[in-house]
C-alpha cells in the first residue's frame, strides 16, 4: 500500500517565506528516503524537490499526530507611527487587535477587539480596543514581530502581554492555545 505525502508550507505570518516548505506530512507508517523519492510533487518540481531534500528527519511527522503551534486567537494589524501620532488611544508602536476568537486564549484573558474605525489623511485605523505592545517584556512593533515573539513557545505555555487600551497600560497573563484545525 502506498503512502500519501503532503508538503507543508509556511506563511509569512509565521516567520517563514511564503511558499517555503517546512515539513512533510506522512500518512501511515514510517517514512524512508525511498518514500521521499516516490513522493508526488504538484508545484515547481525543481525548487520543491531541492527544498524537500534539505529537510531534516525532525521535519517529517506522521499525519495523525497534530502539529503543535502557539496560538493567541487574535487578528491584528501593525500600528503605523504616522497614524498613531494623530489618533488618540493608539500607542506609538505595536499591533492593534481587530478580532478576538470567541473562547480563544486572548478572549479568556480579557483581550478586547477594536470597535471603532477612523480615517486620518486617507489611512484607516482601528481604535476602542486593545493594542499589544510587548510579549514577556520584549517590545512588539509589528504583526511579524508578534509572531516571532510567540514562535518559541508551545501550546499551554504562559506569556505576559503588555496591553494598551486608551490611556491604560496593563499586563495580561495568557495561556497559549494550539492552532485550531
Amino acid at each position: 500500500m502506498g503512502r500519501t505525502f503532503a508538503i507543508v508550507f509556511a506563511a509569512a505570518l509565521v516567520g517563514g517565506i511564503a511558499g517555503a516548505a517546512i515539513g512533510i506530512a506522512v500518512d501511515g507508517g514510517r517514512s524512508s528516503s525511498s518514500d521521499l523519492a516516490a513522493a508526488p510533487v504538484a508545484a515547481e518540481p525543481t525548487s520543491v524537490v531541492h527544498t524537500v531534500a534539505a529537510l531534516s528527519p525532525e521535519a517529517i511527522y506522521r499525519a495523525d499526530t497534530p502539529a503543535a503551534h502557539p496560538w493567541l486567537g487574535v487578528e491584528i494589524e501593525t500600528i503605523q507611527p504616522n497614524v498613531a501620532r494623530v489618533v488618540r488611544g493608539l500607542p506609538a508602536r505595536g499591533v492593534v487587535v481587530l478580532r478576538v476568537t470567541k473562547a480563544g486564549p486572548a478572549a479568556k484573558a480579557g483581550i478586547m477587539a477594536s470597535h471603532r474605525q477612523v480615517t486620518v489623511a486617507g489611512v484607516t485605523a482601528f481604535t476602542g480596543g486593545d493594542s499589544l505592545v510587548a510579549v514577556n517584556g520584549k517590545p512588539v512593533g509589528s504583526s511579524g514581530q508578534l509572531s516571532d515573539r510567540l514562535a518559541p513557545f508551545s501550546p499551554g505555555d504562559h506569556v505576559r502581554l503588555r496591553v494598551v487600551r486608551g490611556a491604560t497600560i496593563r499586563t495580561v497573563d495568557v495561556t497559549l492555545g494550539n492552532v485550531p484545525g
